[in-house]
């Protein structure tokens, strides 16, 4: 048996479990004084012992009640016994492989990059789908997805085989974006990744907008790319504006619609509001659904206008009660 263990946890020098008391003081104990990693232990292969194991797994009466499949089972048996026990018995494939060395933060990070790559390059609508009509469209987005990985630092360098298949995930999800995409009528893409210092009630703060569209008649589109869960644009419309980048820079940058581009596997959309019908698929103008008090977009403009002030005016006069919006849902993390 080979055991391994961190060798610091943070700051904290980490120690075997007082489990292994027993083994540790035995003289054919292998141990290193200068690496915990199971190659660094010079000759720890020659203590191995090697065994035939061909002990069968019965399947038990209970466990036939939850195995399920049709003829892919007998398939599977056919062709690799092992398959077979895989994905009918252990389940192997009923769970999307595990997010390995690449927390969700970095994705988004990741396909922030891939799009501003992207877009830099297409910049419209119309290039849109003339890559889309010449079947360049996958090639496009692959070089995209290349050009922006090679831009990040990964724990996963010398995992080839991970990479390449993030590689190829990350180009059919942005490819599945594209092809949404598509059905918007004509725009150009502005700018990407547009920075901002804007100043509100004497608080000077520093924005980044990810893209920022203008239709052919003049309209601008404010966007903002989201990777996680559908961001609820209720938050908008309360007494205190929550999650207020795009209401912020509109201030800066008047704006005829701002939205979230939540691209997200199974369920890419828009998410938004509107000045008119039509701007953005599924993004509306019926500004009364959210908050019945407003009526016009200017409404909607001077109503974000007023409680972003606040807000800054309330923090820049050091209000310090505690005031739970969402009970310990604020607090949570």
């Amino acid at each position: 048996m080979v055991f391994s263990y961190p060798a610091w946890q943070g700051e904290t020098e980490m120690m075997p479990s007082p489990l292994l008391t027993p083994w540790l003081t035995d003289k054919n104990t292998i141990q290193s004084s200068t690496s915990c990693k199971v190659q660094d232990h010079s000759g720890f292969a020659t203590k191995l012992e090697s065994i035939q194991d061909y002990s069968p797994i019965p399947v038990s009466p209970e466990e036939k009640g939850f195995i399920r499949g049709g003829y892919s089972l007998l398939k599977n048996q056919a062709e690799c016994p092992f398959r077979a026990f895989a994905v009918h018995r252990l389940k192997s494939q009923t769970r999307d492989f595990p997010e390995l060395d690449m927390d969700d933060s970095l994705k988004g990070s990741l396909i922030h990059k891939i799009m501003e790559l992207f877009w830099n390059q297409v910049q419209t609508s119309q290039h849109l789908h003339e890559l889309h009509e010449s079947n360049k469209l996958l090639e496009q987005i692959r070089q995209s997805v290349q050009d922006g990985m090679q831009l990040f630092e990964f724990d996963t360098q010398r995992q080839s085989i991970f990479l390449e298949i993030e590689r190829e995930r990350l180009t059919h999800l942005i490819h599945d974006w594209m092809e949404y995409e598509r059905e918007r009528s004509h725009f150009e893409v502005l700018a990407t990744e547009s920075e901002k210092t804007i100043s509100i009630s004497g608080l000077s703060l520093k924005l980044k907008l990810d893209r920022i569209d203008q239709t052919p008649d003049g309209k601008t589109l404010l966007i903002d790319y989201k990777t996680g869960a559908i961001q609820n644009i209720k938050k908008w419309f309360g007494e205190r504006i929550e999650d207020p980048q795009l209401p912020l820079y509109s201030l800066e940058v008047p704006a005829d619609a701002v939205t979230f581009a939540n691209i997200r596997k199974g369920s890419s959309r828009y998410r938004g509001v509107s000045r008119e019908e039509g701007l953005i698929p599924g993004v509306e103008s019926n500004i009364t659904k959210e908050q019945p008090e407003l009526e016009t977009w200017d409404n909607l403009s001077a109503f974000w206008k007023t409680g972003l002030n606040q807000l800054a005016i309330e923090f820049l006069q050091v209000r310090l009660r505690v005031s739970l919006l969402h009970g310990d849902i604020t607090y949570r993390h």
